[in-house]
């Protein structure tokens, strides 16, 4: 698949936006994307949703004098289905949890990373199939693709933060966690009759 992702602003604008479904005005989702550690000033959100107005992907609408909504374009997800409200009630969720999950020992945190990461990769995997399935559907799998990616990324996001605060105390505990979680796929017994051993 032609991955070319949308830069980090756009992104995480999108993220946000696909969780609350609705039509949302611009200071709401400025102080929502601040909220969820996604820090960006009115100037540079105002470029972004420009941006994204324009390639049609999310909808402007003028509520007022000087009040503006916006909300996802679902007309170009069709695709996206019930995946989509699945994922969304999922991400919804966990973003609510964000202050308990900081606070999680560093090796949970690390296997609530991990689960996620699993999870991604599968729906990845499918939507590149279905990609390769359904030629005519190729911008609405595409664009699946990137939203799965920007439902899970989140999760990984949270972790590498807390090891940029906290580099000393998460440089030991959450790489071996990841050390440990290797190991045990490495050793898994399904693995190993695959690999013939």
């Amino acid at each position: 698949m032609n991955k070319q992702p949308l830069d980090e602003y756009c992104k995480n604008i999108l993220s946000v936006m696909l969780i609350v479904r609705e039509e949302i005005r611009f200071n709401d989702l400025y102080r929502m994307l601040n909220k969820h550690g996604f820090e960006v000033s009115k100037p540079t959100l105002s470029e972004h949703l420009k941006h994204l107005t324009k390639k049609k992907i999310i909808l402007r609408r003028k509520t007022g004098i000087q009040s503006i909504s916006y909300k996802p374009n679902f007309e170009k997800f069709r695709n996206l289905g019930e995946t989509s409200a699945g994922l969304n009630e999922l991400l919804k969720l966990h973003l609510d949890a964000m202050e308990k999950y900081k606070v999680l020992p560093i090796k949970e945190q690390v296997e609530y990373v991990h689960s996620f990461m699993v999870l991604q990769e599968l729906f990845l995997l499918k939507t590149e199939m279905l990609y390769t399935f359904e030629p005519e559907k190729r911008l609405d799998h595409f664009l699946n693709y990137l939203f799965t990616i920007q439902y899970f990324e989140v999760f990984k996001d949270w972790l590498l933060n807390n090891c940029q605060k906290n580099p000393e105390k998460y440089k030991g505990e959450a790489t071996k966690a990841i050390d440990d979680l290797a190991i045990r796929y490495i050793n898994a017994p399904n693995l190993k009759a695959i690999l013939g051993e």
